[in-house]
């Protein structure tokens, strides 16, 4: 029987933050492999994929210790990419692609005979060990922010967790807490206001949370206690004169408020930010009412010659009510501009609607100063800022698009809420500082709740989290691509793509026999499924719990909404409550037949197979399954290639959900609405 050409790369140099492109090939080092990935069964949690690789090493070449190899011997360190491929009839096969996690070396009793067995792991292990932000913290730092203040850190910090990154705050802003600034020093600040998210309201609410109290879990702003030249209570400002913007005359600057003053007219009006360009200045305020309509409206004009001021932009959005509001301005090197409140784009007096840059006669050059908090001293006598002011981002050179500042706005007004799962999943995975692998994400039909609790979460698990959600399943598959697969894909996957039986002819043959059971191991006839926030919801089949006695089903749903959760709710005891044939796995040797090789080889997770077993009185038993997991154990000089499949069972007819425009399960009066 034939055997394919197998290829065994490694790239030695890219890093984890770009694709692998300098692959090196060390095929003839590969002296065997094994290598798995996918779910035990259709309910399990996905596991994180793994291959071990004996590579031949008489030379040292693979041996970190040895200053002399032809790979050099820093290259062989964690996480460097490999991939394993097959090539049958002309068609290439990825079998696994993932990263090396270690380099052992072993020799023999003389010391002749060398060999590294390496391990890997594919990219949903590396998930596990990226760790995130909050979601409004993660939007922000997506767009590579040159500047960028969370402003709600722990009061006795006095340096930085974060190292160097952007998150490092200069020297010159004195409002954090990481930086002892003047003329307000560190023990002027006080510590958190916590808020709390809470439905149909904007995310962060100070209702929610208790000023001078480390309160509920949820995003932290500092507050300002009273202080400075306005002396408001809860005032904030920079103490400093300002923040250096280098290298570009266009930008964004963009900030979360929750203000408490100006109230009226006879409060100065609040500076949130001004650009300064010697005599002239950009000014971003909340108005109170003097001149304009209105007490509490956002407003971007311009000073010059100090006293002189045109106010040029108004928006209609009052941010004087006790909610949190995202506000930016956009504006380019020939002094157009574009302001933004809670992702509404406004160019002119209570015009909005366009994004637009509009003339605001004001002409920034690179390296202007910008205050933070504060009108310009020189300029307009507009007051400090005074009330709650958070996730301040300055962006020069990279410039969040129309559509990155409306997803900024709704990180925090709503933290995503009623995406679809694929959504979410496309949202994590974007958040990785590298992505060197491909991905494929389904659509997906559940509708996510806010994006809460990722602080100090990994991606793989918020990524599963969604998958559970969906009822979907998450793998990476043989050529490196992260895919996903929702729920509508078992249900509406409704032919069998190969045969495993013992007909040589037309079957693919499975090695050894089958073992197909009927037993109460995956029977649920309870199901308490509910949502956070939300209802529970549970079924019970009393006829299946007076058959077999009570096995109940459990889970919590990442949703926004009740349907769901009593939906799943009675699809699992509708499909669960009765014992099913199951077939375990099936071990299949490609060697002992050429027409296995592409099937072997070409095998994904979630794909539909039939499974016959004729008996010696001439009944055959027949079923068709699901491949949930895939295992290849390889030997290149024995010349096997085993394979196994572990397989769930498909939805029996009887149970076969509601198909739209299919001609047997689409009719009315028919079948059943499916999760």
């Amino acid at each position: 029987m034939g055997w394919p050409v197998v290829t065994t790369d490694i790239d030695f140099t890219t890093l984890l933050t770009t694709a692998p492109a300098a692959w090196t090939d060390v095929s003839n080092r590969n002296l065997g492999f094994s290598c798995s990935a996918g779910r035990q069964y259709e309910l399990a949690t996905p596991e994180a994929g793994e291959a071990s690789v004996a590579f031949r090493n008489n030379d040292e070449a693979l041996s970190p210790l040895n200053t002399s190899s032809s790979y050099g011997s820093a290259n062989l360190v964690p996480y460097r990419p490999l991939r394993i491929r097959a090539v049958w009839n002309s068609v290439t096969y990825g079998v696994f692609q993932g990263n090396v996690e270690q380099w052992p070396n072993a020799w023999d009793a003389h010391g002749a005979y060398g060999m590294s067995r390496v391990t890997c792991v594919d990219a949903l292990a590396l998930l596990g060990r990226t760790e995130l932000l909050d979601v409004l913290a993660q939007e922000t730092i997506a767009d590579n922010p040159y500047y960028y203040w969370p402003l709600r850190e722990n009061p006795s910090l006095t340096t930085g967790p974060y190292g160097n990154q952007i998150y490092e705050f200069p020297q010159s802003f004195g409002s954090s807490t990481y930086r002892a600034g003047t003329p307000y020093p560190l023990a002027a600040w006080g510590p958190f206001i916590s808020n709390d998210y809470q439905p149909a309201q904007t995310w962060f609410t100070p209702a929610q949370g208790t000023i001078g109290v480390d309160g509920v879990p949820g995003l932290s702003w500092i507050k300002r206690r009273a202080s400075g030249s306005v002396g408001q209570a809860g005032q904030m400002a920079t103490g400093v004169t300002s923040v250096t913007v280098p290298g570009t005359a266009g930008g964004y600057v963009e900030m979360w408020i929750v203000p408490t003053q100006p109230s009226s007219s006879s409060v100065p009006e609040a500076g949130l930010f001004t650009i300064v360009n010697g005599s002239s200045t950009l000014e971003c305020y909340i108005t109170n009412g003097t001149g304009v309509a209105g007490v509490g409206n956002v407003a971007v004009g311009q000073s010059y010659n100090a006293p002189t001021y045109v106010q040029k932009f108004l928006h209609p959005i009052n941010v004087m009510d006790g909610e949190a509001h995202c506000v930016g301005v956009r504006y380019d090197g020939s002094g157009n501009a574009c302001l933004w409140v809670d992702g509404v784009p406004c160019n002119g007096i209570y015009a909005t609607g366009s994004t637009t840059l509009v003339s605001t006669g004001f002409t920034p050059t690179a390296n202007d100063n910008i205050d933070i908090g504060r009108s310009y001293p020189g300029g307009w006598t507009h007051g400090d800022f005074g009330g709650v002011m958070g996730n301040v981002a300055i962006y020069t050179s990279s410039i969040p698009s129309n559509s990155r500042i409306i997803a900024h706005a709704q990180a925090g007004l709503t933290g995503f809420s009623g995406e679809s799962s694929g959504s979410r999943i496309s949202r994590l995975l974007g958040y990785l500082p590298w992505l060197g692998s491909s991905t494929s994400i389904a659509s997906g039909y559940a509708s996510m709740a806010a994006a809460k609790g990722l602080d100090g979460a990994n991606i793989r698990d918020a990524v599963y989290s969604a998958v559970s959600t969906e009822g979907g399943i998450v793998y990476v598959a043989g050529d490196g691509t992260i895919t996903t697969e929702d729920r509508n894909a078992e249900y509406s996957t409704l032919t069998s793509t190969v045969t495993f039986g013992d007909n040589g002819t037309t079957d693919i043959p499975y090695q050894d026999d089958v073992e197909y059971r009927t037993d109460p191991q995956y029977l649920y006839n309870e199901a308490v499924v509910s949502r956070t926030g939300g209802l529970t919801v549970t079924v019970v089949d009393s006829t299946s719990q007076g058959k077999y006695l009570v096995s109940s089903f459990s889970k919590t749903l990442d949703v926004d909404n009740d349907r769901e959760v009593a939906d799943l709710a009675n699809w699992i005891v509708f499909r669960y409550k009765d014992p099913q044939t199951r077939l375990a796995q099936i071990i299949i040797n490609a060697h002992e037949k050429d027409a296995a090789w592409p099937v072997v080889l070409g095998a994904v997770i979630g794909q539909r197979v039939t499974v016959k077993r004729r008996a010696f009185s001439g009944a055959v038993v027949n079923f068709d399954y699901f491949i949930e997991h895939i295992d290849h154990d390889v030997d290149g000089a024995a010349r096997t290639w085993v394979t196994t499949f572990s397989l769930s069972p498909a939805v029996p007819t009887a149970k076969q959900p509601f198909l739209l425009d299919n001609a047997t399960y689409g009719k009315l009066n028919t079948g059943i609405l499916g999760y």
